[in-house]
């Protein structure tokens, strides 16, 4: 079972590291054409997604 604490740390660590990436801008762009709720709960998904593949990876490690 994975850890709160360690969901939370990774989370905090991803978002840091992926602050200046385009998707950034993808996110902008996409919010000009559509509705930002959208936008963000899609971005949202796709990032929660991201960081339990990350925690899942790095447990699978250790």
């Amino acid at each position: 079972m994975i850890s709160l604490s360690v969901l939370a740390l990774v989370f905090g660590v991803v978002f840091l590291a992926e602050l200046p990436d385009k998707t950034a801008l993808a996110g902008l762009v996409l919010g000009t054409r559509y509705r930002a709720s959208y936008v963000f709960a899609g971005v949202a998904a796709a990032f929660l997604l991201h960081v339990a593949l990350a925690v899942a990876a790095g447990s699978a490690l250790t």
